[in-house]
């Protein structure tokens, strides 16, 4: 009976040459060009929170204050 050959173990992030390491660079433009459903969605998802997190500090402190008086609403339709 002969066996088949073992296969080599698999090369650990540490035992790669620093050559055939991807620089950092390289790596955030091929996950920005992906065509990946997951990874887009991914995307998708941190974009929407930075724009929710932009949004949410342009606007102020929250709750807004409440006028004192009815001459103090900015938006007044009897002008």
């Amino acid at each position: 009976m002969v066996l088949p050959a073992p296969s080599p173990p698999a090369a650990s992030p540490q035992a790669t040459p620093l050559a055939q390491r991807r620089s950092p660079g390289r790596a955030v433009v091929a996950y920005m060009t992906t065509t990946d459903h997951k990874k887009i969605g991914t995307l998708y998802l941190a974009t929407s929170f930075v724009f929710f997190c932009a949004t949410a500090a342009s606007r102020g402190p929250w709750p807004p204050r409440r006028p004192s008086s009815p001459w103090e609403w900015s938006g007044s339709a009897s002008r």
